[in-house]
C-alpha cells in the first residue's frame, strides 16, 4: 500500500535534480580533499532554518557539543556550495540539558514554535519519543540518531502521521551484532573464550535493557549460556555486589550495556582489582573521552561498538581533520559526523524536492530516492520504520548500510577491529586473559 504522502517522480524538476547533484558532488569533493568549495553564487530568499536539540550541559554535553558542531560545519558547507534550492541555510540550537522526555519536549517546542524551523537534525536524545507528536503536528522534517527501537515503533505503527521522521539503525542490532562479531573472532582463531558463559549487566533504561535482552534471547543460538542477568539502577558508582556475582561464577564474556561513561569507568577500575578470565564488552560509553580519562590503563582491552560513527576512510578522515582544525584536539570521538550527515541529507533532499517549505515532498525524497554516501557511510531508509539498516547485520553490502563498528581500546587508543573493510588493527587478547 502506497503512502498517501508520496509524490510522483515527475514532480521533481530537472533544475532541482541538477541542484542536488551539484550539492552532493561538491560535498563529496570537499570531504575527499578536506576543503570547502568557495565559488558558490550569492544566496537569495528567506533562510531555510535547520534546528538541533542537543545536550549542551549535563552528563551528555561531550556528545551534545559534538552534535551541535557537526551541524555547524554542515550548514557552512551547504551555504558555501550554493545553499538549499538557492536559499541560505541557517542553524538554530536548543539545549536539552540532562535530556529526558520533558527537556526534549521543551527544546523541540522551542525549535518549532519560537524558531520556526523547516527541519530538526539531532544526534541521540535519551528519553526521546514524546516530542514526536510536536514534530508531527507541525509537519517538520526530522532526522535523528536516537538508535531507539521504541521510537522506530512509533513510526512503524502510524506511518501516515509520522511520515517526516527518519532515524539511524536501532539498538536491537547491537545484541545480534555482538554475537556475530564474537563468532567471527573465534572462527578466525583470534579469540578462544575460557568458557561459553555470558554475564549480562544492564541499567534500568529501555535502551540498555533491550540490548541485553537481545543478547540473552539469541545467546543459545550462538552457543552461549547466560549465567547472570543483572539490572542496576543508574547512576551507579559501586559495582561490588555485581562483581561479586561475576567472580563467584566467572564467565567467558561480560556484556555491560549500561552507557554512562563515568559509571562504566568505575566498573573497569573495580573489575581490574581482581579480574576474571572474561572478555569485557561495553556499550557506547567508552567512545566518550571521559571514559578513558577516568579508567586509564584499565580501559585497555575493552570492546565497545556503535551502529553509527564517522568512517575511518577518505571522506570520514578528511571530515575529522577539518573538524579538529576548527574545534581543537579536544574534539570528541566520531560523533559530529552523525549530525553532519543528517543535515547534508536534509539539504540534498530539500534541493531535490525543489521546495524546502514542502515537508511532504522533502520526506518523499528521503524515503524513496535517497542512498546517501556520507562521512558515516551509506544511509538508506527502510520502508517500514524509516530507519537506516546496518552493515553487516542486515546487509552484506557496505554501500547499502551504516557500518556496525567494533572498537577495542589498545594502549589508550580507539582501534576498529571489525568489520571489513574498515578494520584498522587486529583484535588483541586483553592482558588479564594472558596470565
Amino acid at each position: 500500500m502506497s503512502n498517501s504522502k508520496d509524490i510522483k517522480a515527475s514532480q521533481i524538476s530537472r533544475r532541482s535534480l541538477m541542484g542536488s547533484g551539484a550539492l552532493a558532488g561538491a560535498a563529496a569533493a570537499a570531504a575527499a580533499v578536506g576543503m570547502t568549495p568557495r565559488n558558490a553564487t550569492a544566496l537569495e530568499g528567506d533562510p531555510v532554518i535547520i534546528g538541533t536539540a542537543a545536550a549542551l550541559t549535563g552528563w551528555g554535553a561531550a556528545d551534545g557539543i559534538d552534535f551541535k558542531q557537526g551541524c555547524e560545519m554542515a550548514v557552512e558547507d551547504i551555504n558555501a556550495m550554493g545553499g538549499i534550492a538557492g536559499r541560505p541555510a541557517e542553524l538554530v540550537v536548543e539545549d536539552c540539558k540532562e535530556m529526558g522526555p520533558q527537556n526534549n519536549i521543551q527544546a523541540t517546542r522551542a525549535l518549532v514554535e519560537r524558531r520556526g524551523v523547516h527541519a530538526i537534525c539531532n544526534g541521540y536524545l535519551v528519553g526521546s519519543g514524546p516530542e514526536y507528536d510536536i514534530i508531527a503536528d507541525a509537519e517538520v522534517v526530522h532526522l535523528n540518531c536516537n538508535t531507539y527501537e521504541t521510537t522506530a515503533a512509533i513510526v512503524r505503527d502510524d506511518p501516515e502521521r509520522y511520515y517526516m521522521i527518519f532515524s539511524d539503525s536501532t539498538e536491537i542490532w547491537y545484541g545480534t551484532g555482538l554475537l556475530v562479531f564474537l563468532k567471527n573472532l573465534m572462527e578466525n582463531g583470534e579469540f578462544s573464550p575460557s568458557n561459553r558463559k555470558v554475564a549480562l549487566i544492564t541499567s534500568n533504561n529501555p535502551y540498555s535493557i533491550l540490548i541485553a535482552e537481545t543478547i540473552r534471547d539469541y545467546a543459545d543460538e550462538y552457543g552461549w549460556e547466560v549465567s547472570l542477568y543483572e539490572e542496576v539502577v543508574q547512576p551507579i558508582a559501586e559495582w561490588g555486589p555485581t562483581l561479586a556475582k561475576i567472580r563467584n561464577d566467572p564467565p567467558g564474556l561480560i556484556a555491560n550495556t549500561h552507557f554512562f561513561p563515568a559509571d562504566i569507568a568505575q566498573f573497569a577500575l573495580q573489575f581490574a582489582e581482581d579480574p576474571t578470565p572474561s572478555l569485557v564488552y561495553m556499550q557506547y560509553g567508552p567512545s566518550i573521552p571521559e571514559f578513558i580519562n577516568l579508567a586509564g590503563e584499565t580501559a585497555n582491552g575493552i570492546l565497545w561498538a556503535t551502529v553509527v560513527g564517522t568512517l575511518p576512510a577518505e571522506f570520514g578522515l578528511s571530515f575529522e581533520e577539518r573538524y579538529k582544525a576548527r574545534y581543537g584536539e579536544q574534539a570528541g570521538f566520531r560523533n559530529a559526523g552523525q549530525t553532519y550527515d543528517l543535515v547534508m541529507m536534509y539539504a540534498q533532499a530539500a534541493s531535490r524536492a525543489g521546495d524546502p517549505d514542502d515537508p511532504v515532498a522533502v520526506s518523499n525524497v528521503l524515503r524513496n530516492h535517497t542512498i546517501h554516501r556520507g562521512v558515516c557511510g551509506a544511509w538508506k531508509f527502510a520502508a517500514d520504520d524509516q530507519c537506516a539498516r546496518p552493515y553487516p547485520g542486515f546487509t552484506d553490502d557496505p554501500s547499502l548500510g551504516l557500518a556496525h563498528h567494533f572498537y577495542q581500546i589498545q594502549d589508550g587508543k580507539q582501534v576498529i577491529v571489525g568489520p571489513d573493510p574498515y578494520i584498522q588493527g587486529g583484535f588483541q587478547v586483553p592482558s588479564w586473559l594472558k596470565g
